[in-house]
């Protein structure tokens, strides 16, 4: 899986200069430190090397108090269903105002070998949760087509606009309302598919040009759903955001016809099976209000929404509280002997962390043996004690960490 999604530096902690070792299950292992150097306002970014393990190691630590640094998420050309370099990305959000000087990737995708239907309709589109700056690109999937297991099993990383870190489970909310609807209406996806009886968003993150994945009548099937349209435009005034209402005015309606495109509009509502019965009622010129909410999920804390800004979404909350969780052993891609990559926080939200781990032969530094997350976990605890919660994200070819326009590990695809 290569080079995809990844959290964006915009504008560089506590780390120390040198480290003597780290504790890896019981055992007590040399870590030589190659590179500590800031990197851009409050970000340090770190290269260790463990000999005896052997690994590479590659770590980059964000102050968020720091008022000079942004993170932000970004996806390939800020379309779902693509892919990118992560060096393309970087020139491509380079302008006169912001300056890129680090990334890391983040999200698993979808790709060829995903299987039916998912490599049908989704090819390229992230597996989990993607927010940048306010948009919901896709959501976390909670209905019919959940991604390993659901979001009690899922991670995510999600940063609010006061630049605090939520590392942790989280649990989606898509609602329709109006004055014209009998009661508040869920919706299910955003930006993936609508499937027979169901509601689903789309907005300019998907493409203004490519159809609607609306007729899908089963899991595996498709069909003829005569989906309902409801093309809206932003209320004056009104804009993207998440875990607040969102004003729309219908600005057309396109009833019996699958496969539509989203054109100039701000985004579409589509209606297929006995949800299209709760959209009737509505007519060019109506209001209606649309929130993408996301509710921390874990059961030791407050069930509160979350003010998401950016954010990301992995296959699995792998330490809590600085302890590593189940999640470490129940899945075998979390298990086996793999490249890494990882994000962490410390407890108030305020230092972000990651972590990419080789698993192959450096030119500079010599081979690199992969490992399991639960290393990564305490890797990444030992050089930063201050980390308490990690989830884990995408590897393989995937794990990649730039810094200033440069790939700075090596891949496992080379």
């Amino acid at each position: 899986m290569k080079r995809y999604l990844f959290l964006l530096f915009v504008a560089a902690m506590s780390v120390p200069a040198l480290f003597a070792a780290v504790n890896i299950d019981g055992t007590t292992y040399q870590v030589d430190t190659l590179i500590h150097r800031q990197i851009g306002p409050g970000v340090m970014n770190t290269v260790v090397r463990l000999p005896q393990y052997p690994l590479n190691v590659y770590v980059l630590e964000t102050d968020l108090n720091n008022p000079y640094n942004r993170v932000e998420t970004t996806i390939a050309n800020n379309t779902v269903g693509g892919t990118e370099l992560l060096t393309k990305a970087y020139v491509r959000n380079r302008t006169a105002t912001k300056r890129p000087f680090a990334a890391c990737n983040a999200n698993f995708w979808v790709v060829g070998g995903s299987g039916a239907p998912w490599n049908v309709y989704a090819l390229g589109t992230p597996m989990g949760a993607v927010v940048r700056n306010d948009t919901t690109y896709v959501n976390t999937n909670t209905t019919a087509d959940q991604w390993d297991g659901g979001p009690t099993r899922t991670g995510a990383t999600a940063i609010t606009h006061d630049k605090t870190v939520y590392n942790g489970r989280f649990m989606w909310y898509g609602k329709v309302k109006g004055d014209k609807l009998n009661g508040e209406l869920d919706f299910s996806n955003v930006n993936r598919r609508c499937l027979n009886n169901d509601l689903a968003l789309w907005n300019a993150a998907y493409s203004r040009t490519r159809a609607f994945e609306d007729d899908w009548v089963g899991h595996n099937e498709r069909g003829d759903n005569q989906t309902d349209n409801y093309y809206l435009n932003f209320a004056q005034g009104e804009n993207w955001a998440v875990s607040k209402d969102m004003r729309f005015v219908v600005a057309a309606i396109v009833k019996g016809a699958d496969r539509q495109k989203l054109g100039d509009y701000d985004a579409c509502l589509t209606a297929t099976g006995n949800k299209k019965a709760a959209l009737e009622s509505l007519e060019v010129g109506d209001e209606i209000f649309i929130s993408s909410s996301w509710m921390v999920n874990d059961p030791d804390r407050e069930k509160v929404f979350i003010d998401v800004e950016n954010m990301v979404e992995g296959n699995a909350y792998i330490m809590h509280n600085g302890e590593l969780t189940g999640r470490n052993y129940d899945e075998t891609y979390n298990s086996q002997v793999y490249s890494r990559t990882c994000y962490g926080s410390s407890a108030d939200g305020k230092h972000l962390y990651m972590i990419v781990i080789d698993k192959a032969t450096s030119n500079l530094y010599g081979a690199s043996a992969g490992c399991p997350t639960a290393v990564a976990c305490q890797i990444l605890k030992g050089l930063c004690p201050d980390v308490t919660e990690i989830v884990n994200y995408d590897a393989g070819g995937s794990a990649e960490m730039m810094v200033h326009g440069a790939i700075i590990n090596t891949t496992t695809e080379g």
